[in-house]
């Protein structure tokens, strides 16, 4: 129905012209709906007043909608075409709307102005308008000034919806809108898209979910196109990856990440990629020639690469090690295989002594291993030249103070990669070692050039450490325990310092650590190892909150805080009513206790589906629980909670707390945990009313 060939954009300037769009082309059927997302300035708003043909600057190309070029006909016909075939609504509705007309007469305008329909008629439309967009019947005789934002936004799709166009264009109709009411409009697309076509400009990607197709434009370029859940589950341009990344998702729980640099439009960068300054994988080409949009697999890209491509592959990787005493072979790593794509941040988890560092040590060639293939950038890791390799493979050791010579300050430290490769000048390195200890936090100061490892903090020299590591620019960076020595306020520095490091630079990182807790806040994707074998690996949000082997899920279950039960004790309902709420003993802060329990999903036998398997059930039967008798005297109300074996005298001023009643029980026999905790709950109960009452 809606084709756009070439279609290009020019905005006047003083400099001379501004390109808003640059050749860009994609498809439409009938009843079909388009996302189309971007930063702001990418030419979205551009593109969908180029079809509607209220365009300022001077447009070229082809926008043929339903076999007719848009651009060659006259203001005349695109009248007849707008509101009847194609309708807009634009972004600030608080502007559109005319404050001096109700929502009713607003309504029905269009029909009135682009129809034969009578006044009575056009005005049962509205009736019919208003309810369908979710609005009562009274709101018809309200003002623009009389309603929310959300109720604007409402008004002007029944304005656009009013004479049944075949396309309808949405300019971020989600805009400013609170979460519920963000849900309400997006529900209003379904309803659309059942009786025409649909295009949905935003900025929100939550806004474009469930659409059929999704168009990512930058900086006036169509990036990446095709259908909207691949792109979201899999982008496959470097740019939309990293705009994902920038969006904040309840189901993740990885810390947000900005796109590296500043936007370059047309003006700015004439040849070449638009977002080759940003991206983390160009080469020559990049900045030299401009990638044309064409089909790679299962969507249309422009990437001369194809999009992200694989930086690391390992294949079926085992290593063996032979004991000096007795000669017994010891199988460390098992079969190991797993694929890192380019700026890609992977976490290996798992207990001490599972092959975690020996796979470090195998993947930067200090380890042989036994068979296998480990593929760097398209070439096997045998082929390439120690030194080569080693500059575009750093790996941070677990310990500093093992991993630096005390013979050695800081400045020879840091320098000593380059030295080993031999590609500056004395002056020049120093230069580069003082650049990149600044990158580092550190100062780069002849007093501080002069120190030794032994008279910097644990902090200073993991970060002298990361220097040593960032110095020769590598690709990939591997960090064995980078944080396991520090205390947590260090240790939170340092992993902040490698995320804006892995960032501003555009590494590739494999983290490695034995807390599931750490990795959950940096990865993209974890690997969980067990004895030598990836067990498991998913997204660092799906794979803590659906693990599937047993061992990941004991793995979480032994991470969680009981800081986290204690803070959720501290929830109150601001509403009224009863305020305690039962809290599992899993500490399972995210997840409802339902969602490890599903048999189709979750094994029964294990330990982490139910509550009461955190302990053994035997370890209650044989405990005996002393008579127990409840009320209110000498209670302190600042108390959480009552032991189960305390005993509460009577209190002579209860006339306010007869509703609590009083329970005095002979409990001399063997309990179960779910008594107990029964019991628990029904005290827990008491103690936060009586706090309410006194």
């Amino acid at each position: 129905m809606l084709e756009i060939k070439d279609l290009t954009v020019n905005y006047p300037a003083e400099n001379g012209t501004v390109k808003a769009l640059d050749r860009l082309s994609l498809f439409l059927s009938s009843k079909e709906s388009l996302g189309i997302i971007g930063e702001s300035g990418s030419g979205k708003t551009t593109l969908g007043k180029a079809i509607m043909g209220i365009c300022e600057g001077s447009v070229e190309g082809i926008i043929n909608f339903k076999g007719q070029n848009l651009l060659f006909l006259s203001g005349e016909e695109m009248r007849d075409l707008r509101w009847n075939e194609i309708s807009m609504v634009r972004q600030n509705t608080g502007t559109v709307l005319n404050p001096a007309y109700t929502v009713e007469q607003q309504i029905i305008e269009p029909i009135l102005e682009h129809t034969d329909a009578l006044p009575e008629a056009a005005r049962k439309k509205a009736s019919l308008l208003i309810e369908k967009v979710g609005l009562p019947a009274e709101k018809l005789k309200a003002f623009p000034n009389e309603l929310s934002g959300g109720e604007k936004q409402r008004v002007m799709i029944a304005m656009a919806l009013s004479n049944d166009p075949s396309l309808v264009i949405l300019d971020e109709p989600t805009a400013s809108l609170d979460a519920v009411t963000r849900r309400q409009i997006i529900d209003l697309f379904f309803i659309i898209k059942k009786e025409c076509s649909l295009i949905v400009i935003s900025h929100d990607v939550n806004t474009v979910m469930g659409l059929d197709k999704l168009a990512i434009l930058y900086s006036s370029r169509l990036m990446e196109y095709g259908a909207t859940d691949l792109i979201l589950k899999s982008p496959r341009h470097p740019y939309s990856r990293a705009l994902l990344k920038s969006h904040p998702f309840m189901h993740s729980t990885k810390d947000l990440q900005g796109i590296r640099g500043q936007v370059l439009y047309s003006f700015e960068k004439s040849t070449g990629c638009r977002f080759s300054s940003r991206c983390i994988q160009k080469t020559e080409i990049c900045d030299r020639e401009m990638p044309e949009l064409k089909e790679w697999g299962d969507r249309m890209l422009a990437c001369h690469k194809g999009g992200v491509h694989s930086l690391l592959k390992v294949s079926g990787l085992n290593t063996n090690y032979t004991s000096r005493h007795g000669g017994k072979t010891f199988h460390v790593l098992k079969d190991v295989s797993f694929e890192m794509n380019t700026g890609d941040i992977v976490s290996l988890v798992g207990q001490t002594g599972c092959g975690k560092s020996t796979l470090a040590r195998c993947l930067s060639r200090i380890f042989k291993y036994n068979s296998g293939e480990v593929v760097f950038d398209g070439v096997k890791i045998n082929e390439i030249r120690p030194i080569d390799y080693h500059r575009k493979v750093q790996l941070i050791f677990q310990d500093p103070l093992e991993a630096t010579s005390p013979r050695l300050n800081v400045l020879r430290i840091v320098k000593e990669p380059l030295d080993l490769q031999g590609v500056l000048d004395e002056a020049g390195k120093v230069e580069k070692v003082k650049k990149t200890l600044e990158e580092v936090s550190l100062p780069s100061s002849e007093i501080f050039l002069k120190k030794y490892p032994h008279q910097l903090s644990g902090g200073e020299l993991q970060r002298v450490t990361i220097a040593r590591a960032l110095v020769n620019d590598p690709f990939l960076l591997i960090a064995d325990e980078p944080t396991s020595f520090l205390d947590v306020s260090i240790q939170a520095k340092i992993l902040k310092l490698l995320m804006e490091l892995q960032n501003q630079r555009g590494l590739t990182l494999l983290f490695i650590t034995h807390d599931i807790a750490l990795a959950r806040k940096v990865s993209d994707r974890i690997l969980v190892m067990k004895e030598g074998r990836i067990i498991e690996e998913g997204s660092g949000a799906n794979l803590i909150a659906y693990p599937r082997h047993p061992y990941t899920k004991n793995l979480i279950k032994k991470s969680f805080s009981r800081l986290g039960l204690l803070e959720k004790n501290n929830i109150k309902n601001v509403e009224g009513g009863d305020e305690f709420e039962r809290v599992t003993e899993r500490g399972d802060e995210f997840e409802r206790e339902d969602e490890f329990e599903r048999e189709d999903e979750f094994e029964r036998e294990d330990e982490f589906e139910r509550e009461d398997e955190f302990e053994r059930e035997d370890e209650y039967r044989n405990s005996e629980i002393p008579c127990i008798t409840t009320s209110v005297k000498n209670h302190d109300p600042m108390k959480d909670s009552i032991p189960v074996s305390c005993q509460i005298p009577a209190n002579p001023n209860t006339q306010r707390l007869d509703d609590l009643g009083a329970v005095e029980f002979d409990s001399r026999k063997s309990w179960g945990k779910k008594d107990v905790n029964k019991w628990k709950s029904i005290l827990n109960c008491w103690i936060s009313k009586i706090k309410r009452l006194t």
